[in-house]
């Protein structure tokens, strides 16, 4: 018969079919037929359980009335294949389950819900799901901790409406969700749907406004990145001054590794900003603020100064060979460093051949000293390196013009003046201050 399923006595291939769902439904079509005899029903039965199956083998060798009285039939099949036992949980974890039952807002906000194909409010579905908790549990007239939870649990609004302590059973919890009106239901999910499209806007824009810094800073370290990747090239490709002694140097090109690009950056005395070898900015060269440098300053200074002059090159096709090496070893000790973070008066800079030794009223733009001194733009000989510019520029800004080493050189010291007065760099070193009129445009 159609109607009935076929039996193959593996649970795992049956499933969801039960031994007694099978029973049950041969008995309905066997009614439906007119079948009331048990050789017609024994008959038939045996062609519902599919061939080589555990279930077939089991009807092919049955004896006596089991094989031909319907009810024996019965009994025998439900001891042979018995269905796993159903779990049975015990009522205090029927009474937790119940305590622990949730619905949220968001679940409320959608109104109704379909149960069996028709479509029920959703406070209402929850309110049967809980009285079929109950039902289960058997605590229809119980009250305890178990109900105290589950009402401190109702979202805020709920919760007032069934009362401000929790009924005095479980009966009258279920009673008391049936009671909310509807109306009611919708005006406060109308409101929360308000609120929660608020905040969905507001939670869009602050992920657009986080969008947008993070944009800001990778443009920000792209731009770090892309200045330290062109001080790094300038570094490795720049041209070094073949410089000769005095005003008989040839004309070159400003460079030398590092120092023909760096700059800008954060300054000091020098320059401007915090550190001592910076451009520009609020600094003694920059024009902005003076900063008198304090004794530990000066005395690293001095150590910096004494050990650069001490390695200076020779004008000599020797000595260039030895400053281009001078560079590379200060490009690797120092070549990780932005532009605008190296401290010339920490790191020094390799003095350009031919070229006079700081603090001797020299030209910054290309470190000769001469008499008369040229003037700022109007330099006629190559120029030296940036970073060896702010160097000597520090150096005579921290300790002052050397009187020793500016009249060896034979430069035209304009006048012996106190320090900070207007209209030109000044420089101190302890008593002694000097205004040098002639020394290039600092940086």
């Amino acid at each position: 018969m159609a109607s009935i399923p076929d039996f193959t006595g593996i649970r795992e291939i049956d499933a969801p079919l039960r031994p007694a769902d099978f029973l049950k439904r041969a008995r309905v079509a066997y009614r439906a037929q007119g079948a009331d005899t048990d050789a017609a029903k024994m008959e038939d039965i045996g062609d519902h359980f599919k061939d080589d199956t555990p279930a077939d083998a089991w009807f092919k060798a049955l004896t006596g009335s089991s094989r031909t009285v319907w009810a024996d039939f019965c009994t025998a099949f439900m001891l042979r294949f018995q269905a796993a036992p159903s779990i049975v949980k015990p009522p205090a974890q029927l009474l937790a389950e119940l305590g622990s039952m949730r619905i949220t807002m968001d679940e409320l906000a959608n109104e109704t819900v379909t149960v069996g194909g028709q479509k029920i409010p959703v406070l209402r579905d929850f309110a049967m799901r809980v009285n079929d908790g109950v039902t289960q549990a058997g605590v229809a007239t119980e009250g305890g901790a178990m109900l105290w939870v589950f009402h401190d649990s109702l979202p805020p609004w709920l919760r007032a409406r069934t009362g401000a302590v929790p009924p005095a059973d479980w009966e009258g919890m279920v009673r008391a969700l049936n009671d909310v009106p509807d109306r009611v239901v919708q005006a406060e999910m109308t409101q929360y749907r308000e609120q929660r499209a608020l905040k969905l806007e507001q939670s869009a824009l602050r992920d657009r406004v986080s969008a947008v810094d993070a944009l800001i800073k990778r443009l920000g370290n792209m731009h770090l990145s892309s200045a330290g990747a062109t001080n790094g090239n300038q570094r490795n490709t720049g041209t070094t001054n073949a410089p000769v002694q005095g005003p008989t140097r040839e004309p070159g090109t400003a460079g030398g590794g590092a120092g023909g690009t760096a700059g800008g950056g954060a300054g000091g005395s020098a320059g401007g900003g915090t550190g001592a070898a910076g451009g520009g900015g609020a600094g003694v060269a920059g024009g902005g603020a003076r900063r008198i440098p304090t004794d530990a300053e000066k005395a690293a200074l001095r150590t910096v100064l004494a050990n650069t002059v001490a390695r200076r090159a020779p004008n000599t096709p020797e000595g260039r060979v030895a400053y281009q090496a001078q560079v590379n070893e200060w490009n690797q000790r120092n070549g990780h460093l932005a532009a605008g973070m190296i401290d010339v008066a920490v790191t020094g800079y390799p003095l350009t051949p031919g070229t006079a030794a700081p603090r001797s009223g020299e030209c910054w733009k290309c470190g000769v000293a001469e008499n008369p001194n040229h003037k700022g733009k109007a330099c006629p000989y190559p120029l030296i390196p940036l970073l060896e510019k702010r160097f000597r520029n520090v150096c005579t800004s921290y300790l002052g013009v050397d009187v020793q080493l500016m009249q060896a050189a034979t430069v035209n010291a304009v006048g012996v003046e106190v320090a900070g007065a207007l209209g030109v760099p000044w420089y101190g070193d302890g008593d002694r201050f000097v205004e040098v009129e002639g020394e290039g445009e600092g940086f």
